[in-house]
């Protein structure tokens, strides 16, 4: 029980590290933000590592390409790490008897089927094969949708 609000809390502070830095990179871009500063600082330097070969304008529009690759690539790293944070929290939760129905009842759930389940409710309304039983269970993605 310990072990599980613990991880609830691990995955409820991941939540507020990324809803600060998506506040941070959005509302004040001349901020520094968690991890919005650090992976466009790295994508830069990758792609300009990148187009070391490439010469005049050939270079000049593969690193134009830079800002469309960079806010694509911003945006999958905050929804990947909202599914780990939801995941995590999920994860301490789905053994809970009567709080999750899963579609085998024989196979003990995991960290996988936390991961899947938060996957599924972020970038879906749900397949129907694993669904949540308890309130506080049901109520979580509401507040995240």
């Amino acid at each position: 029980m310990i072990l599980s609000i613990l991880f609830t809390l691990v995955g409820v502070l991941l939540i507020s590290i990324v809803l600060f830095d998506v506040f941070m990179t959005v509302l004040h871009p001349q901020a520094e933000s968690p991890f919005s500063t650090r992976f466009q600082t790295s994508m830069w330097s990758f792609l300009r590592w990148a187009s070391r070969g490439l010469r005049g304008r050939v270079r000049h529009r593969f690193l134009g390409l830079a800002i469309p690759i960079m806010v694509a690539g911003l945006i999958a790293l905050w929804i990947g790490l909202l599914l780990v944070a939801f995941g995590v929290i999920y994860a301490a939760w789905i053994d809970a008897p009567g709080a999750f129905k899963l579609p085998d009842p024989l196979i003990a759930p995991g960290w996988w089927d936390a991961l899947y389940f938060s996957g599924v409710t972020i970038t879906t309304t749900g397949y129907g094969d694993s669904y949540r039983l308890t309130h506080s269970c049901v109520s979580l993605p509401y507040w995240r949708e």
